[in-house]
C-alpha cells in the first residue's frame, strides 16, 4: 500500500527502456533526413545538367545562325597556303576544312584512379575550341579538374587560352575556366593552334607541337586582337560545379540548293565530382574509388543536336 504523501517515480529498467526508444527514433529520423537530403542533391544536380546543356544547344544554334553565309571551302581560301598544303585544307573532312571549325585535344597523360592501379589504355580529352564564325568557344574537360578520381602526368600542361582585354592587359596564359565564348568571326581561336607558315614549301596543315619541357601544353593565342570585354565563362559558378567531358562536332555539309551549312553536334556534360566514367559505352557515375563520399552530387548527360547557317 503506498504511503500517503509519497510520489512513484520511474524504475532503471523502465528509463533504459524510454532512452532506447528515443535513440533509436533520433537515429531513424537521422536517416530518413540523410536520405531525404541525398535525394535532393542528386535530383538538384540532375537538373543543373539538364538546364546547362539546354542551354548551352541553344547558344551554340544561335551562334551558329548568326555566323555569316561562307562556303565551307572558302575556309581554306586566303591562307597564304602552297599548293600542296592548300590542297590538304580542301581535302579535311571532304572538303569542309575542318580544322577551322572545331578541334578536340586528346592525351594519354589522364589516368584513373583506381584501388588495383591506374588505366592507361585510353586517351582522354583534355580541352577543344569550336569557332561559328560568329563566336569561339573554347573548354577544358573535367578530367583535368577532378583530382580526386583522374591523376595529370606532371609533365602534362593542359590547354590554356591567352587573350587580351582592358581587365587582362598583360596577356598571360590562364586555364583557370571550363568553358569560354570570345566574339571571334575570324576564327582565330581555331587557326592560332595550327601550324600555317607561309613560306613555299614549309607551311603544315596540323597541330602545333610544343618542346619536351612544354609536353602536352597546347595555347590558343588571341591576343592579337583586345576584346571588349572578358570572354563570357559558361558554368563559372554553380553548387554542382559542371564541366563538358567531351565535345564534337562533325563535319559540316551544305546543302546544293538552299547553300544551307548544317551542322551534327553533340557533348557530354556532368558534374565535375564523383567518377565519371564516360570512356565506356555506357556513360556512368561511379562511387568504386573509395574517396568518392558525394556520389549524390554526380550527375551525367549526353546531348546530340543539329546547328544550321546560312551558305553562300
Amino acid at each position: 500500500m503506498q504511503k500517503k504523501g509519497t510520489k512513484k517515480g520511474f524504475t532503471l529498467i523502465e528509463l533504459s527502456f524510454a532512452i532506447l526508444f528515443i535513440s533509436v527514433l533520433l537515429i531513424t529520423l537521422t536517416l530518413i533526413a540523410s536520405e531525404i537530403i541525398a535525394i535532393y542533391r542528386k535530383g538538384y544536380a540532375i537538373k543543373t545538367v539538364n538546364s546547362v546543356g539546354r542551354d548551352l544547344m541553344d547558344d551554340f544554334s544561335a551562334s551558329v545562325a548568326e555566323s555569316p553565309p561562307a562556303s565551307l571551302t572558302g575556309l581554306c581560301e586566303g591562307k597564304n597556303f602552297n599548293p600542296t598544303e592548300l590542297e590538304k585544307c580542301k581535302n579535311d573532312s571532304n572538303g569542309s576544312g575542318q580544322k577551322f571549325i572545331f578541334q578536340q585535344f586528346y592525351t594519354d597523360k589522364i589516368n584513373v584512379k583506381a584501388e588495383n592501379g591506374s588505366d592507361n589504355s585510353t586517351k582522354y580529352p583534355y580541352g577543344g575550341v569550336f569557332c561559328t564564325g560568329k563566336y569561339s568557344y573554347i573548354w577544358r574537360t573535367g578530367f583535368v579538374m577532378n583530382s580526386d578520381y583522374y591523376a595529370l602526368d606532371p609533365n602534362f600542361k593542359g590547354l590554356s587560352v591567352k587573350y587580351r582585354s582592358p581587365e587582362n592587359p598583360t596577356s598571360e596564359p590562364t586555364n583557370e575556366f571550363r568553358l569560354l565564348k570570345v566574339e571571334d568571326t575570324s576564327r582565330l581561336a581555331c587557326r592560332s593552334v595550327l601550324n600555317l607558315s607561309t613560306e613555299a614549301g614549309s607551311s603544315k596543315y596540323d597541330l602545333k607541337t610544343d618542346s619536351n619541357e612544354n609536353e602536352g601544353r597546347v595555347e590558343i593565342d588571341i591576343s592579337s586582337r583586345p576584346l571588349s570585354s572578358e570572354p563570357l565563362e559558361f558554368l563559372a559558378t554553380s553548387d554542382n560545379p559542371i564541366a563538358v567531358f567531351s565535345l564534337n562536332i562533325a563535319p559540316p555539309a551544305q546543302v546544293s540548293i538552299s547553300k544551307k551549312i548544317l551542322y551534327s553536334a553533340s557533348f557530354i556534360l556532368a558534374t565535375v565530382s564523383g567518377g565519371v566514367n564516360i570512356m565506356t559505352q555506357s556513360n556512368y557515375c561511379t562511387a568504386d574509388y573509395s574517396d568518392i563520399v558525394e556520389a549524390s552530387y554526380c550527375a551525367i548527360n549526353k546531348f546530340n543536336f543539329s546547328m544550321q547557317a546560312n551558305g553562300g
